[in-house]
């Protein structure tokens, strides 16, 4: 790269000059005609079209050194930037992927609680009308019976009937028990499914917030490392400059500026 232009109001580099003689620079290349051309009002002086100085090849050589150190290292950081950009992008996809199964695991079951309560409403209903028609029946069979033995209405026929009535109670409460027990494994069960995919989708999704995090630190730390290299690029700029045992100054020993000319990395 080819340095065009000293640096702000700097004129030389580390003490050397910018410019020097042009040595194909040719005032005047028409001769006599060129200068009668040139005393002739209206008419500008002929000369080669050039510039009577040009870039000291020197000087552009120690800023070119001091342009590749720095450029070498700011791309090995660039390198490292790109490199943790893409592993965050795989994953950031693999992270995107656990927060969608997370979020479908914890609704997943989230009907099984409708499915819970109706176990424990159909489980404990106390059914009080089939227990009073079934009741009914029974006692009417009781009676039935007696009468068809010829003991209806002695003391016997009503020990019968207590007997009767209360083995049917007892029936019936057993089994009451029993659907109260199946009502309330049935809805545990259910609950536990609905609480263990919540449980387990807060986890997939905690775990997806983690990996952003992680790749978003790989990616700083990337940074880190670019700024790092720049950094040591500054000093070996400056133990460059400091070999040649002068320092990048104007003419008047006035600071460097960056105001009014080139830049150190102009076109090449």
């Amino acid at each position: 790269m080819a340095i065009t232009d000293p640096y702000g109001n700097a004129t030389s580099f580390s003490g050397i000059p910018w410019t020097v003689p042009n040595p194909t620079y040719n005032a005047n290349p028409y001769g006599a005609a060129g200068l009668i051309g040139s005393s002739v009002s209206g008419f500008a002086p002929n000369n080669s079209g050039g510039s009577p100085t040009e870039t000291n090849p020197q000087a552009a050589g120690y800023a070119n050194q001091v342009e590749g150190i720095a450029g070498q290292l700011a791309n090995s950081g660039q390198g490292a930037v790109s490199s943790a950009l893409g592993t965050q992008q795989q994953v950031g996809g693999l992270a995107s992927q656990l927060q969608s199964l997370g979020t479908g695991l914890t609704t997943a079951f989230s009907g099984n609680l409708n499915y819970a309560n109706q176990a424990l409403q159909t489980g404990f209903d106390p059914m009080q009308t089939a227990y009073n028609y079934y009741l009914n029946q029974n006692q009417n069979q009781t009676a039935a019976a007696a009468a068809q033995s010829g003991f209806a209405g002695t003391p016997y026929a009503a020990e019968v009937q207590n007997a009767g009535t209360g083995a049917f109670q007892n029936a019936w409460q057993t089994a009451q028990v029993g659907r109260e027990n199946t009502a309330a494994n049935t809805a545990t069960t259910l609950q536990n499914q609905y609480e263990q995919g919540v449980l387990g989708g807060g986890s997939l999704i905690n775990q997806a917030g983690q990996l952003d995090l992680g790749s978003l630190s790989g990616v700083l730390q990337a940074y880190g490392l670019q700024g790092t290299n720049l950094a040591s690029a500054g000093q070996m700029i400056m133990g460059l400059l400091g070999s040649l045992s002068q320092s990048v100054s104007t003419t008047t020993g006035q600071p460097l500026s960056t105001a009014g000319g080139g830049s150190p990395t102009g076109t090449g």
